[in-house]
């Protein structure tokens, strides 16, 4: 990984991203095929064409009767036509093979195949049964109810995207073509380290004057697992170097390759995460960043450990951050993602501190703008559940007019 020092003035957001994807060779993902039933919810690391079509054949999407259409076009309620029916297909059956369908109907169950030489299904409900035969009073047009081969895809044809998350919906396609196995990234394997005295389990009923609840590390966890990754270790450290180091020791002996930590990263007497790193062997890349919330973030390098680790800010809001713009963009590059970037207009003005790039909780409106939350305190949740986007405001400005494009993602 090379002898490298760690920066001494504070970096830009894209200075800093530069620097830290520039380490993703430190943390190969190996692309592994694994069993339909065990994906569920992980990243595809292929795109998956159709093996086959999808209907496998034509076949019915009803119960009712196959006929063909020129047989039933004078059909009127005052001259049905009358069609001796031949034959049932239930589903999994083999149709017959007849060697003349015209004037003559067959039954056919939902699902069942379509017997050559019929173009059309009418429903149950919509005929006249008679014994060994039906009466159809209308017209039927060419088509009606019969699922074609290959309608919904054809053989070849786009399955599923690389990168794309394998929900319950991806699995039903997936088995539907007849995958039973399928290509996905190999998960990260990642430890936690939560610290300070004052945090306690978020599970704790009550607290003492200066507690506060552990609310970061469930979103961690939550999250990491989204993004596809191990979370193999989790810990929680109060404010003691000694204990952080031996804590990180025993994660890393454990096959951690990305060490995620939160709290104690800042200027204060108790912030003591930069300095057990370097003891540890560590090499800072990057400490603070002109971002608003979390410029306290650390980045660095293990060497001996072939890892990375990403030390951030305690606050909540600068978890999210770091987790959104840090965490994910380290690991779509793991993966060779690429994010498409969107841009809208802001609904309001908003002033901003100038020299910092922010990314600040904000809503879309109705009119499709972006209207930016003015609660932006860092240890602020509810409005950053009521959010649904991140406004990204560049650093050069304290004044963006509303009506001023501003890139925006999902939150």
């Amino acid at each position: 990984m090379g002898d490298r020092k760690g920066a001494v003035m504070i970096l830009s957001y894209s200075a800093a991203i530069e620097l830290l994807l520039a380490e993703v060779a430190q943390l190969p993902l190996a692309i592994e095929r694994v069993p339909l039933l065990e994906t569920g919810d992980r990243l595809l690391a292929k795109d998956l064409a159709a093996p086959c079509d999808l209907p496998h054949w034509d076949n019915s999407a009803m119960d009712g009767f196959a006929l063909r259409s020129q047989d039933v076009a004078a059909a009127s309620p005052d001259r049905p036509v009358r069609l001796p029916v031949v034959g049932r297909v239930m589903a999994g059956e083999q149709p017959p093979l007849l060697a003349n369908p015209t004037g003559v109907a067959c039954a056919v169950m939902t699902g069942a195949p379509i017997p050559a030489g019929f173009d059309v299904i009418v429903k149950v409900e919509d005929v006249v049964q008679e014994e060994n035969a039906i009466a159809v009073s209308t017209p039927i047009p060419a088509g009606q109810f019969i699922r074609r081969q290959g309608e919904d895809l054809r053989q070849g044809s786009p399955l599923l995207a690389k990168g794309q998350r394998l929900t319950p919906m991806a699995l039903m396609l997936a088995a539907a073509v007849g995958m039973g196995e399928l290509p996905v990234w190999s998960k990260l394997p990642v430890g936690l380290i939560s610290t300070g005295t004052e945090v306690v389990p978020w599970s704790q009923p009550t607290l003492e004057l200066g507690q506060i609840r552990n609310s970061s590390q469930p979103f961690l966890i939550e999250q990491l697992q989204r993004l596809g990754c191990e979370v193999r270790a989790i810990a929680h450290v109060p404010d003691d170097p000694e204990q952080f180091a031996a804590i990180a020791q025993q994660f890393w002996s454990q096959g951690v390759r990305l060490l995620l930590t939160t709290g104690a990263v800042s200027m204060g007497v108790a912030d003591f995460v930069p300095a057990a790193l370097e003891r540890l062997g560590c090499q800072t890349i990057f400490h603070k960043v002109a971002i608003r919330p979390g410029k306290p973030l650390l980045f660095a390098i293990a060497p001996e450990h072939q890892g990375l680790v990403l030390a951030c800010p305690g606050n909540p809001v600068s978890t999210t951050v770091t987790a959104e713009f840090f965490l994910k963009p380290l690991l779509m590059a793991c993966r060779n993602e690429v994010r498409s970037p969107l841009w809208l207009p802001l609904a309001e003005s908003v002033r901003k501190p100038e020299g910092l790039q922010c990314f600040w909780r904000s809503r879309l409106t109705p009119e499709g703008k972006v209207w930016v939350d003015p609660q932006q305190s860092s240890a602020a949740l509810k409005s950053l559940v009521e959010s649904t986007h991140w406004a990204i405001l560049p650093a050069g400005q304290d004044f963006l007019a509303a009506g001023t494009p501003v890139e925006v993602r999902s939150l």
